[in-house]
């Protein structure tokens, strides 16, 4: 029974970018982050985490023990109201698996994703920008805080801040570090339990760079090797 629980969870390593509502302008950034004009004053270009300009794309080395396959993100522009709130619509291609939505947001300074796996729509918090390094934040996982009727929650903890971080051979800046734990209470008088772990590394103007994940004794990684800001 736990175990079909949290396949849901395994399935939504490819978790990736959240974006804001309004689009920011990152003419003048080449895809490595470097400027190459001087960004307008007020303009927000690296104000964001997670750029959100409709055809912007990512493209993931993902690994789970043997096996690596690509992952590409696409954001298509469109919109979806989910509880109120405004999310952007994303597509997530894997080798070999059918194409995915996906659903993303960000509004004062938290960040969050939409997915639905084994029938079941999931709320990652996946980042706080404005949260100090050790502190943390708890959030349900659905919008009424269970899972097949199963008490859920995420608690979300920033681990590092402005790190670099070295991905594939390429360097990033600026990189904020957070690690989220899933967890349930199955009633069984324990209370909530840890049952998957991950860890986003998330750069500055760019987005989401690597994911590091382990649920239910699967290991996972999620690394990226080519983007293009739109």
């Amino acid at each position: 029974m736990k175990r079909y629980f949290l396949s849901a969870l395994a399935s939504l390593t490819l978790l990736l970018n959240a974006c804001k509502k309004d689009a920011p302008d990152f003419t003048g950034y080449d895809s490595n982050g470097t400027v190459i004009t001087t960004p307008q004053t007020g303009g927000g270009q690296l104000d964001t985490y997670l750029p959100a300009s409709k055809g912007t794309y990512w493209k993931y080395q993902v690994t789970t023990g043997a096996k690596t396959d690509t992952n590409v993100i696409t954001l298509t522009g469109n919109k979806t109201i989910i509880a109120g709130k405004t999310y952007l619509d994303a597509t997530s291609k894997q080798t070999g698996m059918d194409e995915q939505p996906g659903y993303f947001y960000a509004g004062n300074h938290i960040y969050t994703l939409t997915a639905t796996a084994a029938g079941i729509t999931l709320e990652f918090l996946y980042l706080n920008d404005t949260t100090a390094v050790g502190n943390s934040w708890t959030a349900n996982l659905t919008t009424d805080g269970k899972v097949n009727g199963v008490p859920a929650r995420l608690k979300g903890k920033i681990i590092e801040k402005d790190i670099s971080r070295t991905v594939l051979a390429k360097s990033f800046n600026n990189v904020m570090h957070t690690q989220i734990n899933i967890e349930y209470d199955f009633l069984d008088g324990r209370g909530f339990q840890n049952y998957g772990t991950y860890d986003y590394y998330i750069a500055k103007g760019i987005g989401l760079i690597e994911t590091d994940s382990e649920v239910i004794g699967i290991t996972t990684t999620s690394k990226i090797f080519d983007y293009a800001i739109k």
